[in-house]
């Protein structure tokens, strides 16, 4: 696990037969990055020969409950299919207003 100021890259591994065959394995990756009100994030889940992808770009800005929300989400599944998300969201359950407004893409 290597970690900066704002970077996160790491990767994990659980052999359950490593003398007999090494490739019987779950491998976890993951490469992150925060800065400031951002996430952009790239995660691997390797069990056996099947691999799973899980993606995700995302902004804040203002509290969770009184603010907005972008996410740009994308998973690919060992099949080689692609599942995207995309979520504009704007809170404002603080406020007198309480207003929610939003866009979600699936």
């Amino acid at each position: 696990l290597t970690k900066t100021s704002s970077h996160v890259y790491g990767i994990g591994e659980l052999l359950w037969d490593a003398s007999k065959d090494p490739s019987k394995k779950i491998q976890v990756k993951t490469d992150t990055t925060v800065s400031g009100k951002s996430i952009d994030t790239k995660n691997t889940l390797q069990i056996l020969e099947d691999k799973t992808e899980v993606n995700l770009k995302g902004t804040m800005d203002g509290p969770l409950l009184d603010g907005t929300l972008k996410v740009e989400a994308e998973v690919v599944l060992p099949s080689g299919r692609i599942v995207t998300a995309k979520v504009d969201r704007v809170f404002h359950l603080v406020s007198e207003e309480n207003k929610i407004e939003g866009t979600w893409e699936l």
